[in-house]
């Protein structure tokens, strides 16, 4: 993936604090640079990584059980 999650978030993290309008213009002016990846929709285990090899995401498909995320909503 050509995404950069450290430059990305240098650029957030300037911003962290300021208004609201402020953020909404940066985040506007950063989707222009970042833009999403059209994967399609995704039934197996996967890893999601930067351009250097940073992992994003681990998207683990029905790791958990119905009864355990029920139990972990009650909880929090």
């Amino acid at each position: 993936m050509s995404f950069d999650i450290e430059c990305y978030s240098e650029h957030i993290k300037k911003f962290q604090g300021q208004h609201n309008d402020q953020v909404a213009k940066e985040l506007e002016h950063l989707s222009k640079f970042y833009k999403p990846k059209k994967v399609g929709w995704h039934h197996e285990p996967m890893v999601v990584m930067d351009c250097h090899g940073q992992i994003l995401l681990w998207y683990l498909p029905e790791v958990l059980s119905t009864a355990r995320l029920v139990r972990s909503q009650l909880i929090t």
